[in-house]
């Protein structure tokens, strides 16, 4: 059974004035790449498969760690939901009750969400999923947001979402949100084979159009895809404007890093050129 219900914490007329404020600051926040609910976002996946898959095998094949998570789950940042959806799969398995918030910009990720958290409950009467979707952007909400679970979380973060913030500042963020004994699971793209990760978002014609139209800026302006080895980090550049950037994360930096902030590192698996890691609050 699966019971529902969705929050909406900001508004389409918020975002536009965010990003006429960050065209004045010359840095598009990546909030803007998934405010408008007219686009195709498929091409955005069509980057990040290669990265998505690995996390999924990655899940899969430590599946015995993955059950001990506590069943009150805070995924940050849905997008398509493929990775969630594994790791909530191998929850249910042995919980049969799990409570989840799921936090996104974009309301048809949360939506979509919906749907698959419907056809997991299909597979088993005795699946029970207490699901919560926030629109909004996870850095602006306020712990008390998170009081509708109880007891121990697991707060998840995977994709590409880490890729949006230094260090320090998720890290901070999540500071904020945790309490002593929580879990904390993070995956993400390691700094391996940068050039070729340049290339497959530069050569990507459906991705470079996706962003113009996102930004809502002339079909006709050059992306300039970049490395910036100093930060460790992809850019994509428009005449003076950062429209965004991919952070790359070397698995060490970031456990080094998570300790200044209480997150024990007590997991970490790799394979090719991604990463997931578990922590615990303490």
């Amino acid at each position: 059974m699966l019971n529902k219900k969705i929050i909406r914490k900001i508004d389409a007329s918020r975002l536009s004035e965010k990003l006429k404020e960050n065209i004045k600051t010359k840095y598009i926040e990546s909030e803007q790449w998934y405010a408008q609910s007219n686009l195709n976002y498929t091409c955005i996946f069509s980057s990040y498969i290669s990265h998505t898959l690995t996390e999924i095998t990655l899940l899969n094949k430590h599946a015995v760690s993955i059950a001990k998570l506590p069943p009150n789950l805070i995924f940050y940042g849905l997008g398509f939901g493929y990775s969630e959806i594994e790791l909530l799969k191998l929850l249910i398995k042995k919980n049969k009750k799990i409570d989840v918030i799921g936090i996104d910009i974009q309301e048809d990720f949360i939506t979509g969400f919906i749907q698959s958290l419907n056809n997991i409950c299909y597979e088993d009467k005795k699946y029970n999923i207490d699901f919560v979707g926030i629109k909004g952007l996870f850095q602006e909400l306020q712990k008390t947001d998170f009081d509708i679970l109880k007891g121990r979380k697991a707060h998840i973060i995977f994709g590409n979402t880490i890729g949006n913030f230094k260090y320090e500042k998720i890290f901070g963020i999540l500071n904020k949100y945790t309490n002593k004994t929580d879990i904390l699971l993070m995956g993400f793209q390691t700094d391996n084979f940068f050039e070729k990760k340049v290339r497959q978002y530069q050569d990507n014609a459906m991705l470079n159009s996706f962003i113009k139209k996102a930004i809502n800026t002339s079909k006709d302006k050059t992306l300039i895809w970049k490395v910036n080895e100093k930060e460790s980090q992809i850019e994509v550049w428009m005449d003076d404007i950062l429209i965004g950037y991919s952070k790359k994360t070397n698995p060490v930096e970031m456990i080094k890093t998570a300790e200044k902030y209480g997150f024990k590192n007590i997991e970490m698996f790799n394979e090719n050129s991604t990463a997931i890691q578990i922590y615990e609050k303490i």
